[in-house]
């Protein structure tokens, strides 16, 4: 089983806390591809929203922690369009009533992330921490401000058939969630190669 997912939209330092993570009696990973350790252990993943119900399903004792992100900010720098991936993770506040941290507390409330997922058995090194949150401070700088009140596109009607789709296969076949994740991370790398991108889930 595996004890905690961590979540939230691309630009929220999911792989600087996977490795704040990785440390002494805990485990954290980037994909679902996993074997528990006989350690508490987690997967950090921007993805994780997409496949909520199958996770809740199998895991239903995982603790959850949505990193709260200003959709505008994070839509403004990804190429991808972020808005059904949005929507997931407002029903992912319903569905697994995750711990949620604003993504502009980080990374100083990393420490109470990993006290969270460990059920308070996080074993705390404070040069340790120090030393990762200076390194990680350059990456939770204040976004610039978005001139214009702009909204969330609306999915065209191809991506909503293609939603409706993945819904209906996952409901019936197990499998078929992960095989799906596995395309998109396929397809993410594909993305990075070719605009010559640094590859980071």
């Amino acid at each position: 089983m595996i004890d905690f997912f961590i979540t939230g939209l691309p630009g929220t330092g999911l792989a600087w806390i996977a490795n704040y993570l990785f440390y002494a009696g805990t485990a954290c990973f980037s994909n679902l591809d996993i074997e528990p350790e006989g350690r508490p252990c987690g997967v950090a993943n921007s993805s994780l929203a997409l496949f909520q119900g199958q996770l809740i399903k199998e895991h239903p004792n995982a603790r959850w922690v949505l990193i709260e992100r200003d959709f505008h900010d994070a839509q403004k720098e990804s190429s991808e369009d972020l808005y059904y991936l949005y929507q997931k993770q407002s029903e992912l506040i319903l569905n697994a009533v995750p711990l949620r941290v604003p993504h502009d507390a980080l990374p100083e409330a990393v420490r109470d992330i990993a006290t969270y997922v460990t059920s308070g058995g996080w074993i705390h090194n404070e040069a340790r921490h120090q030393m990762l949150v200076e390194m990680g401070s350059r990456q939770f700088k204040e976004p610039a401000p978005i001139e214009g009140n702009v909204e969330p596109p609306a999915p065209t009607p191809g991506v909503t058939e293609c939603l409706a789709l993945i819904a209906e296969m996952t409901a019936t076949e197990p499998l078929a969630t992960r095989w799906i994740h596995q395309v998109i991370e396929t397809a993410l790398v594909w993305d990075h190669v070719a605009d010559r991108d640094p590859i980071d889930f």
